[in-house]
């Protein structure tokens, strides 16, 4: 079987952070915390291992809800967290409707990895855009079609029907994955309701958790997650074939390479889908962390922001280690300056600030 087994020596740390996200990723609020935010799944186990290092270093306590993109964003419209995390870019429908501007600050990026459970298959897969986009809008049923067959030449492929696993809800790792299938001229189907992935087919699951957990249990599952998820439930990985043809696993490099090229031209929202990097892994995103400076009360916007700044530069080596990849020095550079020229409210439309 074939397995990530890339920097063992780092797998109990992703263990150790993850298995709380498994078993209890939907924190909820607790007494004596300074800041709260809620969002995407995608960035969890890293997010988890930045609250506990920053608390102790400065004794802010930060408690997460790891709910999903869409959610988190609900709850920031709601005043009911300090800060949403989603995995994308900030897009005009989740500006404040008072026309108080957010800031969208990018923290790491991470690969999404196409995951899956065939115990007899010992070389890893591979896949495309288009075999994906068959499987995923049902046309593509068992592992032993003859498209799967062509792209794994002399790999014996069990006579075993395909379960695919995905996302419910309003997802960031979905949109990116939906991406990259619409990339296919095979994905015909890729509808989006109210900016959610309709998926034609297949068992929805709550959080990346939800999917490595479900694929981990399910002989014959097909799905996709952040590769730290892949990594804790011991899943099999695809090569999956980039924009120059090349066939790559998920890897810190292979993400690295997409991302420099990503910002090539100082794009502040790009995308990290078939990038023209070489050795590129073609499917992965940036995730965000989105406040309201003007109206946030001041002593939390300046802890909200403190935070950021840390996690951009302090956090990088964890960011490592749990399987993520940091941002270049110079993007960073960017949004330091961008937090350091904030000001307090009052917003343009004069609403009030949030001081819960």
């Amino acid at each position: 079987m074939f397995m990530i087994r890339r920097r063992l020596v780092h797998l109990g740390a992703v263990a150790a952070v993850i298995a709380v996200a498994a078993t209890c990723g939907r924190e909820a609020p607790s007494g004596g915390v300074d800041l709260t935010g809620a969002g995407g799944t995608f960035p969890y186990p890293l997010y988890r291992r930045w609250f506990a290092d920053y608390a102790e270093r400065t004794g802010v306590r930060i408690n997460y809800l790891s709910v999903g993109s869409d959610e988190g964003i609900r709850l920031l419209d709601s005043a009911k967290v300090d800060f949403g995390a989603i995995d994308r870019a900030l897009t005009n429908s989740d500006q404040r409707a008072n026309g108080c501007a957010r800031l969208a600050v990018p923290t790491v990026a991470g690969a999404i990895a196409i995951v899956y459970n065939l115990p007899g298959v010992r070389s890893a897969l591979r896949l495309d855009a288009d075999v994906l986009a068959e499987i995923f809008s049902g046309r593509v049923t068992r592992w032993d079609a003859p498209s799967i067959a062509a792209r794994n030449p002399g790999v014996s492929l069990p006579a075993l029907a395909i379960t695919v696993v995905h996302r419910g809800g309003g997802s960031g790792t979905s949109r990116a994955f939906a991406a990259f299938l619409a990339s296919s001229a095979q994905w015909p189907r890729a509808v989006k309701s109210g900016g959610d992935v309709v998926w034609p087919i297949g068992v929805a699951v709550e959080g990346n958790e939800g999917i490595g957990a479900q694929v981990q249990q399910t002989v014959g599952a097909l799905g996709y997650a952040e590769l730290a998820y892949a990594t804790l439930y011991h899943l099999q990985v695809a090569l999956v074939r980039n924009a120059l043809g090349e066939d790559v696993l998920p890897s810190d490099a292979s993400v690295r390479g997409a991302l420099a090229a990503a910002f090539v031209g100082g794009d502040h929202g790009p995308s990290l889908i078939l990038t023209s990097a070489p050795r590129s892994y073609p499917i992965a995103a940036l995730t965000w962390l989105v406040f309201d400076p003007q109206t946030l009360d001041v002593a939390r916007r300046d802890k909200v922001v403190g935070f950021i700044r840390w996690a951009l530069h302090d956090g990088a080596a964890a960011a490592g280690r749990l399987e993520y990849v940091p941002l270049p020095p110079a993007v960073v550079a960017q949004y330091d300056s961008a937090l350091t020229s904030l000001t307090p409210g009052p917003c343009p439309s004069g609403a009030p600030r949030t001081t819960r």
